[in-house]
């Protein structure tokens, strides 16, 4: 079943386990707290490095990273509701499994929502 296959094919690595994901924002920036769990109420993931993190031209943006020692792989792509710069954006690793990005807005405003669309993620 196409169930089946996507736990199969997320424990042998081929797809990132969404992270837990906190937001405020400026008129002029994105924060984004990121916890490497797949809830904000449960334990982090310890040990974990940051694979990648990209913020496209426009209003993309990739966060991926590995916890060999859990042998979990997070991974977060978001389509944002405005567009952010590359340029000014930042991000961090925290103590107790957590990355903090800060995203510059490239016309300031205030968004209605994190995302593009409506529809909750996943």
């Amino acid at each position: 079943t196409v169930l089946a296959d996507t736990v199969a094919s997320r424990k042998r690595g081929k797809h990132g386990i969404p992270p837990a994901v906190q937001w405020a924002q400026s008129p002029s920036e994105v924060y984004m707290n990121v916890k490497f769990s797949a809830k904000w109420d449960t334990p982090a993931t310890l040990g974990c490095e940051l694979d990648q993190v990209k913020f496209n031209a426009g209003n993309f943006v990739l966060f991926s990273s590995k916890c060999p020692r859990a042998g979990k792989k997070f991974e977060l792509k978001l389509q944002l509701f405005g567009d952010v710069l590359e340029e000014g954006s930042t991000w961090r690793l925290e103590s107790v499994g957590r990355a903090v990005l800060t995203l510059k807005k490239a016309s300031p405003a205030v968004w209605p929502r994190l995302l593009k669309s409506k529809a909750k993620p996943g």
